[in-house]
């Protein structure tokens, strides 16, 4: 059986990505505009929004994948990588906070809460008990 904080990543963690997604599909002329101009003083060519998303679909299949490796195969040191990934999250949104209207990074505001709250809840003692009785060949859920 699965235990609360566990259920409670999982929806706190897909509703991130789902933030994730929806402020790139938003943002997605901004974001062109940006990747071509990057593109141009590199001298290289641009891939335009078909470009923003094929990235977008590739952090989105990296993140389900990193959702899977710690939901399902309880993989516990992975926990400790996204605890640094949401703390670089949330570090990078408080710095952009004073650069950018809030209004226009309210979604990203949003999911970097998400990450954190989904992160939380990965070391609860509910969690941390979940995560030992795999490495002790327990393989319940």
């Amino acid at each position: 059986m699965r235990p609360a904080s566990i259920k409670k990543f999982d929806m706190l963690y897909l509703a991130a990505l789902i933030a994730l997604v929806l402020s790139v599909v938003l943002n997605l002329d901004a974001i062109t505009d940006l990747s071509e101009t990057e593109a141009a003083l590199a001298g290289q060519p641009s891939l335009g929004a078909a470009g923003v998303l094929m990235g977008l679909g590739l952090v989105t299949l990296l993140a389900l994948v990193f959702w899977f490796l710690i939901s399902r195969l309880r993989i516990e040191m992975l926990k400790w990588l996204l605890a640094l990934v949401s703390a670089y999250l949330l570090i990078s949104v408080i710095a952009a906070m004073g650069s950018v209207p809030l209004a226009s990074i309210g979604i990203e505001v949003a999911m970097a809460v998400l990450l954190a709250a989904a992160t939380y809840f990965l070391f609860q003692s509910d969690a941390k008990e979940w995560f030992a009785a795999k490495r002790g060949g327990d393989n319940s859920e």
